[in-house]
This record gives C-alpha cells, sequence and structure tokens, in this order.
C-alpha cells in the first residue's frame, strides 16, 4: 500500500511517500480502507519530536510509528475475531493513538472503541476533520460544565478546536463571545458564536466583562487577565495554545484565586466511544458543520504539513486517500 512515512525526526522533509506492506488483520481490531485523514498540531509535534517529553510515548530517537496521521474516516475492509458491533463495508471514522501507524496511508488498523459510524449525509473528509477537536473541544466544555445560559469565552475561536467548541456550546444553549483575529471573522460568524471580538483592533477584555467560563484555545494570555474576566465561581480551562500558557496554568493555579471560588483546568482529550458517538449525531444533525480549508491528495502530504505550518490554515487541512482528487494537480 501507499504511504507517508518519516524514519526520523525533524522536519517536513523527513515525510516520504513510499510502498509498505498492508496491514494483516488482527484480533479485536478491523481493517479500514482509508478515503481521508486530517492534520491536527498534534502531527507536527510528533514529526519534530518536541516537546522533548513526547518522545517517552512516541520514542526516544526515533519514531516508533513510522505513520502520522490521527484522524481518519473510510470504510471498514476486514474484521478481525472478536468484533460484532461492526460489519465489512461500514462507513466508519475515529481516531488513532501516538502509538498505533496512523491514517497517511491506504489501510490503518483501528480498535473498534476508537471508531464510530460515519453519517450518511457528510463526506469521509468532513468526518476525518472532526475526532481529534471534536473531541478535545467535547470534552473541555464538559470539564468547565458549560450549560444551558452559561455566558462563555473562547479566546483564539476560530482553529479547529475553537470553532468545535464554539458549535458544541451553541448546541448546549451557552452564550458564547468568539476572540479571534480580522482574517478569522467570518469563520467564527459562520459557527453561530453571539459575540465576536478582534483581538487585532480591540483589547478583549476591555469592557471587564465576567465570565461564567474562559477557554483559551489558541494564542497566549497571562493568567491573571483571565483570572480578572471570570465569575468569584467561574472556571478557567486551557485546551491548546502557547506551550507557555499550558504550563502556567498547570504551575501558577495554586496562586490564581485572587477571590471566590475560581477553578483553572488543564485535561488531555481522550478516545472515548461514548463521545465519538455524540459527535457523530452532532455532526449528522448539522448542530456542527466542520471547515474544511484545503485538501490535498495522499502524494501531497508533505505540502499539506508545509500549508498547515505557515499558519495558511483556517479551519482545518485534510488528506483525502480514495478516491484519488483529480482537482488537486
Amino acid at each position: 500500500m501507499n504511504a507517508i512515512v518519516y524514519n526520523n525526526y525533524g522536519g517536513t522533509d523527513q515525510l516520504k511517500y513510499v510502498n509498505v506492506e498492508k496491514p494483516k488483520i488482527i484480533k479485536n481490531q478491523v481493517l479500514v480502507k482509508i478515503h481521508a485523514a486530517c492534520i491536527n498540531q498534534a502531527d507536527v509535534y510528533l514529526l519534530n519530536g518536541k516537546p522533548l517529553p513526547l518522545r517517552f510515548i512516541s520514542g526516544l530517537f526515533k519514531p516508533k510509528s513510522k505513520i502520522l496521521g490521527a484522524n481518519i474516516s473510510g470504510v471498514i475492509e476486514q474484521i478481525g475475531e472478536g468484533i460484532s458491533n461492526f460489519k465489512v463495508g461500514d462507513e466508519v471514522f475515529g481516531e488513532l493513538e501516538a502509538t498505533q501507524n496512523g491514517g497517511y496511508a491506504e489501510y490503518t488498523l483501528i480498535k473498534p472503541d476508537q471508531i464510530t459510524l460515519k453519517p450518511s449525509n457528510i463526506s469521509h473528509v468532513t468526518a476525518a476533520s472532526f475526532p481529534m477537536v471534536g473531541l478535545t473541544a467535547l470534552q473541555g466544555l464538559r470539564l468547565a460544565n458549560v450549560k444551558e445560559g452559561s455566558n462563555i469565552l473562547i479566546y483564539g475561536a476560530s482553529g479547529g478546536v475553537g470553532t468545535a467548541m464554539i458549535q458544541i456550546a451553541k448546541a448546549l444553549k451557552a452564550n458564547v463571545t468568539a476572540v479571534c483575529s480580522t482574517r478569522n471573522i467570518e469563520l467564527a460568524k459562520a459557527s453561530k458564536a453571539d459575540k465576536i471580538i478582534d483581538y487585532t483592533k480591540e483589547q478583549w477584555d476591555k469592557d471587564n466583562i465576567k465570565y461564567d467560563v474562559v477557554i483559551g484555545s489558541n494564542g497566549y494570555n497571562h493568567l491573571t487577565r483571565y483570572r480578572d474576566a471570570l465569575k468569584d465561581n467561574g472556571t478557567y480551562v486551557v485546551s491548546g495554545g502557547h506551550m507557555k500558557q499550558i504550563l502556567q496554568v498547570t504551575t501558577h493555579k495554586p496562586f490564581m484565586r485572587k477571590k471566590g471560588k475560581k477553578q483553572f483546568k488543564t485535561y488531555v482529550a481522550k478516545i472515548v466511544k461514548s463521545d465519538l458517538d455524540t459527535l457523530a449525531e452532532l455532526l449528522k444533525n448539522k448542530d456542527i458543520v466542520p471547515f474544511v480549508d484545503k485538501v490535498f491528495n495522499l502524494d501531497e502530504t508533505k505540502d499539506a504539513f508545509d500549508y498547515f505550518i505557515s499558519n495558511k490554515t483556517i479551519g482545518k487541512t485534510a488528506i483525502q486517500v480514495f478516491p484519488v482528487n483529480t482537482t488537486n494537480r
């Protein structure tokens, strides 16, 4: 089968389009013929082998798993012994772990609790764009206890996670303020944010509005700004962004409660079958419409990474594996 392989850590020059052995079916896994995959920031971290603690999972000196691509959508071609909840021919989407060979290939093996049925009214490209960002958004909003009537602010609201958070929060009937740059205002509008603040033109916290929840999805602000934007019993959740921001929450949160019962939380999204099922239902009902900026063919994956890393992406960058999209040529 054709696949994108990297044998060493480094830049996108490490990504090679080669022919490798097709995976053989094993017990308690399914073989999926991949139709589409999607680039996430996690792929870039794995490619670079940075931050260095990541290598304790991915391989100390060289990557253990040679094929990147956590998010996939495709068709089940074979079923391993012990599986009864899926069948050959099922269209599915889901997420692979960093220790598994990923989706930048024509086939992959995946466990049944890592996939769910793809709604028939969405494409494989759309489905592949959503598992990681959807799980991150859903679990982050749950951690913050977002519910009907919650007044929340999402800083960095135009990325994959940010747009998913806006849409899921709106499905929960929360009131959402999105903070983004000028070029992403239309995307935030399309995500149905109630209010949009362009941080390039005004300070997002200048009006001293207090929120039930503030989410740092991208970018960087000092934690005191987030703290001061919270109600006395409010919650700040960091779901991504600058590494400094993530580390600050971990190290500074014991000192951040200026008054009241403000909480500062971090988390790592997990692959949960019931949450994948929830995402499938939201996609089916069009409560969420993922935004795919550009689609590349499998043999153009290096170009796709270069595009993604250059911050040109608005929404998600996808890889179409099968059928080959000749319009990309």
